[in-house]
This record gives C-alpha cells, sequence and structure tokens, in this order.
C-alpha cells in the first residue's frame, strides 16, 4: 500500500468521524424541533378546539332554537277553530309542558353557568 492510499484511508475514516458526529448533532436538533412544534401545534389545537366549540355551539343553537320555535308557530296553528276543536284543559297542559320544557332547558344553562346575569351569545 502506497503512501497516498493509506492517506486517502486515514483522511476517509477521519471525515467519516466527523461526519457520523456532525449526523448525530443533527439528530439531536431534529428531536428538539420536532419536540418544539408537537408542543406549539397542541397549544394552536386547544385554541382552536375553544373556537370551533363556540362555533359549534352558536350553529347548532341557531338550528335547534329555529326549530323549536317553528315546531311552536305550528302548535299555535292548532288554535284555529274553523279547522279543529279542543277544550281550554288540553290548551293549558299544552302551555304547561311548553314552559315546563323551557324552564328544564333553562336550568340545564344555569347549573353550567359560573356567573348569574343576562345570558349572550
Amino acid at each position: 500500500m502506497t503512501d497516498v492510499t493509506a492517506y486517502s484511508i486515514a483522511l476517509s475514516a477521519y471525515n467519516s468521524h466527523i461526519f457520523s458526529e456532525y449526523i448525530a448533532q443533527a439528530c439531536i436538533w431534529l428531536r428538539f424541533l420536532y419536540s418544539f412544534m408537537l408542543h406549539t401545534a397542541n397549544m394552536v389545537t386547544k385554541v382552536t378546539s375553544l373556537d370551533q366549540k363556540k362555533q359549534k355551539f352558536r350553529t347548532l343553537a341557531e338550528k335547534r332554537v329555529n326549530k323549536a320555535l317553528d315546531s311552536i308557530r305550528l302548535v299555535g296553528n292548532l288554535s284555529n277553530t274553523q279547522t279543529y276543536a279542543y277544550e281550554d284543559p288540553q290548551v293549558r297542559k299544552i302551555v304547561k309542558a311548553l314552559r315546563d320544557a323551557v324552564g328544564e332547558m333553562e336550568s340545564r344553562f344555569s347549573r353550567n353557568s359560573s356567573q348569574g346575569g343576562d345570558f349572550r351569545l
């Protein structure tokens, strides 16, 4: 083996060692960046999740309240005496059932609310 070949092999081994150290350092930095990105993504997800919950509440509340109001209007249509016959106890029973349902819904919101006062969207 010539001196040039021995020198090339030694240089190659030395460069391989330095390259291995460089790769090891790069892996450490990549692990750090990955964990930082995961942490940041979790924080963003929590904020997004709260915003998504608020938007979901608003969307469903509007749909469900509008549906309930439409149903109440349809119940009100039963007051047409040209089409329907009813007695006062029946009307009182309907009104009581609707008031009880609204009262139950209000109490469920007040149990979940940590503060008193007006409820606003």
